[in-house]
């Protein structure tokens, strides 16, 4: 699994289950400290809904591995482990545009839209996604 991937899921599991404890001591403890674990668990709920928005996608083209991430504030493309375009800013109201030349010379487009979706153009056609198992040992 690539590394980006698999940061994304550990974060939503933390998140989620962080945020069920904190609600579940809500309804547990005394009531002096109920407000501290609700605001606790609003905060991680509400960290646990934004992790819902990121995304990664991973592209075979011919022997080149290129992977497209979205997170929270940060945006990059990493061809064969390498970056090579990036974008920071908390939110934006408009796509993001990454480009990059590949090796063998085929330029590549990247679309982030408002809510972190991606798409992958390369020379003007649409690429697809690479179907990644969780536990693919080959791909790191």
């Amino acid at each position: 699994m690539v590394k980006e991937k698999e940061f994304i899921t550990k974060s939503r599991i933390w998140y989620g289950l962080a945020s069920v404890v904190c609600i579940f001591f809500v309804f547990v403890v005394p009531k002096a400290m109920t407000i501290y674990f609700s605001t606790a668990g609003l905060v991680l709920f509400s960290l646990f809904i934004a992790s819902l928005l990121w995304s990664c996608k991973v592209y075979k083209h011919g022997d080149t591995k290129i992977v497209l991430y979205s997170g929270f504030f940060y945006r990059y493309i990493k061809v064969n482990g390498k970056k090579y375009d990036e974008h920071n800013t908390l939110s934006t109201l408009v796509h993001i545009y990454l480009h990059t030349t590949l090796p063998n010379g085929d330029k590549i487009q990247a679309t982030i839209s408002v809510w972190n979706r991606i798409s992958l153009k390369i020379n003007d056609v649409l690429a697809t996604p690479t179907k990644l198992t969780f536990y693919s040992k080959n791909e790191k």
